[in-house]
């Protein structure tokens, strides 16, 4: 999986409906298992984990046959 393979160094994870946010420093060993995913909860299941200098985002959200997401720029581009 992309985000296990991605490069975490120091990252946000927030929800879409709760007005709070986690930052994650050192978090080169973070795992999905690690991260406070509540499938079922209105609340805490739209999740967003983003890389601190915004250069990808992994998303796992409330539909059990949908995702999860992870996209990535492409830096070749830039």
């Amino acid at each position: 999986m992309a985000f296990m393979q991605q490069s975490k160094h120091k990252c946000t994870i927030f929800y879409q409906f709760v007005d709070e946010a986690y930052l994650f420093e050192n978090a080169s060993s973070l795992s999905m298992n690690d991260l406070p995913y509540q499938y079922g909860h209105m609340d805490y299941s739209d999740m967003y984990v983003m890389d601190w200098h915004e250069k990808w985002t992994f998303v796992m959200t409330h539909e059990a046959d949908f995702g999860p997401y992870f996209i990535q720029i492409d830096e070749t581009n830039e």
